[in-house]
């Protein structure tokens, strides 16, 4: 299989391979691992060193930091499209400085894996990046228990979804098992899924062929941004006018992504459910702790345990979409 791993950051791989990769692998899916791209593998426009890869040039976004006038612009059209309006230093954070370095990497992680995803030939595949968890809104560490019982419910889901619109003859390329709603989502055709809103973060969604096929024909290596403000532009008009015009024309005149999402989200992101907005529990100040705590019965346990209010209260492999466990660059 294929596994997405920064030499830098062995202690996230400990926990995706503890939380998530058993728990799939014992579903009888096929766990494949990707090697994200750092930084200074990317070769960035502009920019020396990089390019450990050989690959030509990515460029980010032109124009991507955008002045005091236009932020506020950007506030105005976020509410006109009813969604809540960002506060000033929150939008300031994404979109009043250039696409980072770190973002382009991520980016070009994302693509590697979609490439990675065709070439396998499975109709669907299921993308995870590696803060991506089963734990519950309450924010507590999961339990190898929690996490077999949490990636049953998302896997099954995923492929009796995937299976219904299939036998609908409905045609689809994204589904978010786990996202961020900013916008309001649409009824779709039976209980389990949306047709989603303007919705942010890309740490599990499922693609298509057609959806893998449609993502690589993007001319994403001359205009790379976050992929967070990628996705949700395929398929919903975005707020940033110069955004929303590149992703018109980069479909080229072809019809929008057809997305769905999960009624309920089935996959957090960690950073989310996590007291810091850092994917830290109290008592659990580093990703090594947290890869270290009860997930793994045979591991020693942290030295300083979680408080208790953080505690918690097979087909063939080769017939099965693969999963991606992504681990990108740290921040």
């Amino acid at each position: 299989g294929w596994w997405v791993n920064l030499a830098s950051r062995a202690d996230r791989r400990r926990w995706v391979e503890a939380s998530c990769a058993t728990a799939l692998r014992e579903l009888g899916v096929e766990v494949r691992l990707v090697d994200a791209c750092s930084p200074e593998d990317v070769r960035i426009s502009g920019e020396g060193g990089g390019g450990g890869d050989g690959s030509s040039a990515w460029r980010p976004f032109a124009g991507w930091a955008l002045g005091a006038a236009q932020l506020e612009r950007l506030c105005d059209a976020w509410e006109a499209m009813g969604m809540p309006r960002p506060a000033d230093a929150e939008l300031r954070t994404y979109h009043g400085r250039a696409v980072s370095a770190r973002e382009v990497a991520c980016a070009a992680s994302h693509r590697r894996a979609w490439e990675g995803g065709l070439a396998t030939g499975h109709d669907y595949v299921l993308f995870l990046e590696d803060d991506a968890s089963v734990a519950g809104a309450s924010g507590e560490v999961p339990s190898a228990a929690d996490n077999r019982r949490g990636w049953a419910r998302a896997w099954g889901t995923l492929q009796r979804q995937a299976s219904l619109l299939a036998a609908r003859g409905v045609a689809w390329d994204l589904l978010y098992l786990g996202r961020h709603r900013l916008a309001c989502d649409s009824a779709a055709e039976g209980e389990a899924l949306v047709v989603p809103g303007f919705s942010s973060c890309a740490h599990a969604y499922a693609l298509s062929r057609r959806g893998m096929r449609r993502l690589l024909e993007l001319p994403l290596q001359s205009a790379a941004m976050p992929v967070d403000e990628l996705l949700p532009a395929l398929y919903a008009p975005h707020p940033r006018a110069d955004v929303a015009a590149w992703a018109r024309e980069a479909l080229r005149g072809t019809d929008p992504f057809a997305a769905f999402a999960a009624r309920d989200d089935l996959v957090h992101q960690l950073e989310s459910l996590s007291d810091d907005g850092k994917g830290n529990w109290p008592g659990l100040p580093s990703w090594a702790q947290l890869a270290r705590s009860d997930i793994r019965p045979d591991l020693p346990p942290p030295t300083q345990p979680p408080p208790d209010r953080h505690r918690r209260r097979a087909p063939e492999p080769s017939s099965l979409p693969a999963a991606f466990a992504p681990n990108w660059p740290a921040g």
